[in-house]
């Protein structure tokens, strides 16, 4: 399945959506799952993954971005 933004607007505050607006709209959580294969178009490792971005104003008037990744593999490893 393609990858999804559950959240495509999560509340931004101000800094951020004037100074930056293409990063302003990543914010929010994406879900989806990362296949990886080797040189040969091998699959070597597939997992789930939820991927969080958060955009703030940071209290200096800078504007503050976090990202979490949770990584989730089928085999529990």
């Amino acid at each position: 399945p393609l990858p999804r933004a559950t959240s495509p607007h999560m509340q931004t505050d101000s800094i951020i959506t004037a100074a930056a607006p293409l990063v302003a709209d990543q914010a929010g959580v994406w879900d989806g799952e990362y296949v990886h294969l080797d040189a040969d178009s091998r699959e070597i490792d597939r997992h789930r993954s939820r991927l969080v971005c958060r955009l703030f104003d940071g209290p200096d008037g800078d504007a503050r971005l976090t990202q979490s990744n949770i990584y989730d593999w089928a085999d529990g490893c």
